[in-house]
């Protein structure tokens, strides 16, 4: 219970501190987990051409959020993902 307490502070944290950074968060991890779910239903022919595009989505704003809290290799990963993902959007047409 003290964790989800401290998860719910520091969302409120977020909120008052930086309102597009809390929603650039909650879009991008929004469409990073409908991407997962859509993969995981559609399974073994899932719709790759929105899935590469919500996950591309999710790495977008990932990079600004881990721009504006300085965390360089979070947004070095985000990058790899979506150059990966750009990729398989190009092999997915």
């Amino acid at each position: 219970m003290k964790m989800v307490r401290q998860i719910i502070a520091f969302w409120k944290e977020t909120w008052v501190q930086n309102k597009p950074l809390f929603f650039a968060e909650m879009i991008g991890t929004l469409s990073g987990m409908t991407a997962a779910t859509m993969m995981g239903f559609q399974s073994p022919h899932p719709n790759l051409i929105v899935i590469f595009i919500m996950y591309n989505i999710n790495a977008v704003l990932f990079i600004y959020s881990n721009y504006v809290r300085k965390s360089s290799w979070l947004m070095l990963l985000m990058t790899f993902y979506i150059i990966t993902n750009t990729i398989g959007l190009w092999r997915a047409f």
